[in-house]
């Protein structure tokens, strides 16, 4: 548990993802705009893309061809090849994207919206919003199960954690966590949601 190694990136790093096939680690640099990608046997940044506004959330598709940046400063989503390291293409989403995380098949893209409190539902194919619900105060974090057929939120102010279907984003369930939820992961072995508060509590969740 010592460090290894020290690698620079931008100003103020919000969020690191790695690729499927371990070659790469992504992160969004608040304060540069800026996406840094390290090439993990070279242990050093290969490139360093601008981006549109302050980027937050990294997901990378099951096939490592694409990572999809959340632009919370802004509305979009960005598409970075994984091939060429350069952005691709860009998709509107709604206000204020903080998190993204993909279905298994990495058909659909599913972002938290800060500001309006919404979860919503992306088809990459086509870049269209399919699906929009509201569940809270500034949502935060979010993850989906394993099997792709449910999504957990954390909404900021209305400190309450909110279970999805993907499908069609259908609230199944809120419950009242601790004040001021900010992170949530989803455990693959027991299938439970554990959501940290930054009033300092830890709560977990059965499924």
């Amino acid at each position: 548990f010592s460090i290894d190694q020290v690698i620079q990136v931008g100003l103020v790093p919000k969020y690191v993802a790695v690729s499927p096939d371990d070659k790469y680690v992504l992160v969004t640099n608040w304060c540069s705009w800026t996406l840094s990608i390290i090439n993990v046997a070279s242990h050093r940044v290969v490139a360093t893309l601008p981006m549109p506004d302050t980027p937050r959330g990294i997901a990378i598709d099951p096939k490592y061809r694409f990572a999809y940046v959340a632009i919370m400063g802004g509305d979009v989503l960005a598409r970075i090849s994984l091939a060429n390291l350069s952005e691709v293409g860009q998709f509107y989403v709604g206000s204020n994207p903080r998190t993204v995380v993909l279905c298994p098949d990495g058909k659909y893209a599913y972002l938290t919206l800060n500001i309006p409190g919404n979860v919503t539902k992306v088809n990459l194919a086509t870049g269209h919003i399919v699906a929009v619900q509201h569940i809270g105060v500034r949502c935060r974090s979010l993850v989906i199960s394993s099997g792709g057929t449910a999504l957990y939120a954390v909404s900021y102010g209305s400190s309450t954690e909110t279970e999805l279907a993907a499908s069609n984003l259908a609230v199944l369930q809120t419950v009242h966590v601790p004040r001021n939820p900010i992170g949530i992961t989803y455990d693959p072995l027991t299938n439970d949601v554990w959501v940290s508060s930054y009033s300092g509590f830890i709560s977990r969740f059965a499924t």
